[in-house]
């Protein structure tokens, strides 16, 4: 990769001589360009001109032939083609990604109850990048209470229901020790404690 200074922009080139002398430097090319380094020049038409404007772009194996008609004296070098400025044809350009719908909107705000962004984007038929990008673009405007993170039971590490959560807080309410309630629940006693403190699962409250 060299600067030129032509062009302001880095180019990819290599000259004539080592690919002769290193062949498989010639895998890195498409399609080249062949440029005089004597004259600062590139070949279109026929001839060397000083624009690398629309230059000819050739395979490899025509650029050598091209190359071989030439005297040292050039320099040859061959530069990696530039794209074409063609605007007339699009299908160069990357198709732009389908915006949201209206549909597609209100279905993940109703799925981000009960769904991941993995599972919503396979409903839509989108990224699970694209479903949080899309969350946190509601969350700033329209739906700042809009979340994915799962609660209580929807959560992936749930292993007690909401019921159970729900009975260990009405015995405690009752007078039945941590103790008790985690032997008849089978229930490590700080997670009862957690959950009569209504320190975690707290959505079980508002059931």
């Amino acid at each position: 990769m060299k600067y030129d200074h032509r062009f302001t922009r880095y180019e990819d080139r290599e000259t004539l001589e080592r690919i002769q002398r290193w062949p498989n430097l010639a895998k890195r090319f498409a399609q080249v360009s062949v440029r005089s380094a004597a004259c600062g020049a590139y070949w279109k038409d026929g001839k060397f001109t000083a624009t690398r404007n629309n230059a000819d772009r050739f395979s490899m194996k025509d650029a050598m032939a091209l190359c071989s008609q030439f005297n040292t004296q050039h320099e040859i070098q061959l530069v990696q083609a530039a794209a074409s400025r063609n605007t007339n044809n699009r299908s160069q350009y990357p198709k732009q990604k389908p915006r949201w719908s209206q549909q597609e909107v209100d279905q993940l705000i109703k799925s981000s109850q009960n769904k991941t962004a993995n599972q919503i984007a396979e409903d839509l038929g989108k990224t699970a990048s694209s479903v949080w990008s899309k969350v946190r673009y509601l969350r700033r405007t329209t739906h700042p209470d809009l979340i994915l993170q799962k609660n209580g039971e929807q959560h992936h590490l749930t292993k007690y229901t909401e019921q159970d959560v729900e009975l260990s807080r009405q015995l405690s309410e009752a007078g039945l020790p941590h103790r008790i309630i985690a032997e008849k629940m089978e229930a490590p006693m700080g997670t009862i404690h957690g959950w009569c403190a209504f320190h975690c699962r707290r959505s079980a409250a508002t059931n």
